[in-house]
């Protein structure tokens, strides 16, 4: 991706075994933690989004 000059930024990866994430347990909640990182970094668009073990989220 660096080759490819897209900012690290714009990256959300997301492990859903990370016990951090325990909250994150339904689809709904998705949106809530796309809109904090958005918040958070300043990204602007739409990022590259990565989910690993997504099998954990219903909905």
């Amino acid at each position: 991706m660096k080759e490819r000059g897209v900012d690290p930024l714009s990256t959300l990866i997301v492990n859903f075994e990370d016990a951090r994430l325990s909250e994150v347990s339904y689809a709904d909640k998705l949106f809530e933690l796309l809109k904090i990182y958005k918040e958070e970094t300043g990204v602007k668009g739409k990022p590259y989004i990565f989910l690993d073990e997504i099998q954990k989220v219903e909905g």
